[in-house]
């Protein structure tokens, strides 16, 4: 806080005070005290002449009659009353409360204190209607406000499509990676986790599936499922039959179909069989067939 004088005081017999609308800036609180101090500067100078005229012209009286001496007691007791005038003492006030009519000097400069005391250093601030200025204790116009906040509402905007664009691609992979495992003969559905579908991956078997067998003479006739296929590979199919003194066969089939020797197709669920004959002496058959998944 300042001290505050007037040089050239003006009278006036109304003072402005504040409202709960008004801005809490030091001008508008300090309105009503600066025209209470001019009007108290008008009242002591105008006092003053008339303490001077008093004592020229004689008024109550003159030094033979002890005129004088009547008329400064009454110009003391003037004097006495302008001091009384004067705050002694302020007391700051426990809440902030506008200031009233009629009030003492005691309580309207108690209440003006509160409001200075709880004047943060933002009242006196600079105000700047931009999001550049650097300037060390300014404060953002509220106009600002609209304008951060229509961008804002844009950003959001901008982002919320990003995600859905994002929750799309994501959900698309889940899709075609599900379809991928489901293919390799483990059931996955697109919705399922991440975790789940790690799952389902190493659950994938890769491990060729080997039959083999091979006759001894006289062995009676036989035929045998030897598995069912649980997803896409590949069949490598070899028999053999030595008829010797007697009859052998040997064949392999793919869902009833005999099969040649080599490497055939295999889709899941395809029932791999053998069968054969071995009668005789010196016959005998044998095979092997190897099952790789892909």
């Amino acid at each position: 806080m300042k001290n505050y004088t007037s040089t050239t005081p003006e009278f006036n017999d109304t003072i402005t005070i504040a409202e709960e609308t008004d801005p809490g800036h030091a001008d508008v609180i300090n309105a009503a005290p600066k025209q209470l101090l001019e009007n108290t500067l008008v009242l002591k100078s105008e006092v003053s002449t008339l303490n001077e005229n008093i004592k020229n012209t004689g008024l109550f009286g003159n030094e033979e009659e002890g005129g004088a001496e009547g008329a400064q007691g009454r110009i003391d007791i003037m004097q006495n009353d302008i001091n009384a005038l004067k705050v002694p003492e302020i007391s700051e006030q426990n809440t902030r409360e506008n200031i009233e009519s009629r009030e003492s000097y005691n309580i309207l400069f108690g209440k003006i204190k509160k409001w200075f005391s709880d004047l943060k250093s933002g009242a006196f601030a600079g105000i700047a209607n931009n999001c550049t200025t650097t300037e060390e204790g300014s404060v953002l116009d509220a106009r600002q406000g609209k304008i951060l906040q229509e961008e804002m509402e844009e950003m959001r905007g901008e982002v919320n499509g990003a995600v859905d664009q994002l929750k799309k691609s994501v959900a698309d992979g889940k899709a075609l990676i599900a379809s991928a495992i489901t293919s390799k003969g483990v059931s996955t559905a697109a919705s399922a986790s991440f975790a789940t579908m790690a799952n389902n991956i190493k659950g994938i078997s890769t491990t060729p599936i080997v039959s083999n067998y091979s006759t001894s003479p006289g062995d009676a006739s036989f035929n045998r499922t030897l598995f069912t296929a649980d997803k896409y590979g590949y069949v490598s199919i070899y028999t053999y039959a030595y008829t010797g003194s007697g009859s052998a066969t040997c064949r392999v089939r793919i869902n009833g179909t005999i099969q040649s020797n080599g490497v055939h197709a295999i889709s899941a669920g395809s029932v791999v069989s053998v069968e054969g004959t071995n009668n005789g002496s010196y016959t005998r058959t044998m095979y092997s067939v190897v099952y790789v998944r892909v």
